[in-house]
């Protein structure tokens, strides 16, 4: 309902004549888009965080002393999940991220440990480039 009101407001006090000629001119490639314009935090809220935000994330959790094993979990599922496409489980090297999930072989916790290695599972999975990375870390 909040959101209705909002854009129901947007529309009202909105010249649609000047946003139609800015629209084009935007498509005709005549006026740039300012990115600086624009909050990183709502940009964030409308779209989300990026992948490797997410993947450090999930690392930065799973290796917390402090958060629960239950967030632990979640968090390696979501890491799983981004690794799957061959791109995120390459910039696992890049980000400096195979210390800290392999740090976790030897949790206390069974579903870490189960977890952690279900994720470089994943990550080496038909890549060459990450088994390498793995093996030069173990």
């Amino acid at each position: 309902r909040t959101m209705e009101k909002l854009l129901q407001w947007a529309v009202n006090n909105s010249d649609t004549n000047d946003l139609g000629k800015q629209a084009e001119a935007v498509r005709k490639g005549e006026l740039k888009v300012d990115p600086s314009r624009y909050d990183p935090a709502i940009l964030e809220a409308i779209l989300g965080k990026d992948d490797a935000t997410r993947m450090k994330e999930a690392v930065a959790c799973i290796t917390d002393l402090e958060d629960t094993v239950e967030n632990k979990v979640i968090a390696l599922d979501n890491l799983e999940l981004l690794i799957e496409g061959i791109d995120n489980a390459m910039n696992i090297e890049n980000m400096k991220l195979w210390p800290g999930i392999i740090s976790q072989f030897h949790s206390t916790e069974a579903l870490v440990r189960k977890g952690s290695i279900w994720v470089a599972g994943t990550a080496v999975q038909n890549n060459p480039a990450a088994q390498k990375a793995v093996s030069d870390s173990v």
